[in-house]
């Protein structure tokens, strides 16, 4: 049986230390189960079509040697992507970069704002998303 914990209480205890001890609290979010977030989003046209790529962060070599991208990593690569705009929400997942999205996908119309936002699908949690706001 699990109980949600929200944040955590410890207490300052060392030899001679008398009572009542100071404490320090700490929130948990889970952050560590998160997978990193995708990087270098770039939205572009490709006729009516919007062509959505980004850059995969891996688990390992965080060093980023090449700064093109990581090998496999062992974690399966998949991603959540979401247009919000004054026509409503559009949410597609895929497995790779780059993505293609058509007219009828995209929730506006010519001259109005759409907010993009990629976040990778990790085993136990989704990332934090990478985002950008663009007009049609």
């Amino acid at each position: 049986d699990h109980q949600r914990v929200d944040a955590v209480r410890i207490p300052a205890h060392g030899i001679g230390d008398v009572a009542p001890l100071s404490q320090a609290a700490r929130s948990i979010g889970g952050e560590a189960m998160r997978p990193p977030s995708p990087c270098h989003l770039h939205i572009g046209r490709a006729g009516t079509s919007l062509a959505v790529s980004w850059v995969r962060r891996s688990h390992r070599n965080w060093a980023w040697i090449d700064g093109v991208g990581d090998g496999i990593d062992g974690f399966p690569e998949k991603y959540r992507v979401t247009l919000s705009g004054p026509g409503g929400e559009t949410t597609v997942e895929t497995d790779s970069s780059p993505l293609m999205l058509d007219a009828a996908q995209i929730p506006g119309a010519a001259g109005q704002t759409i907010e993009l936002s990629v976040a990778t699908i990790g085993a136990a949690a989704v990332s934090r998303p990478v985002s950008a706001a663009f007009v049609l």
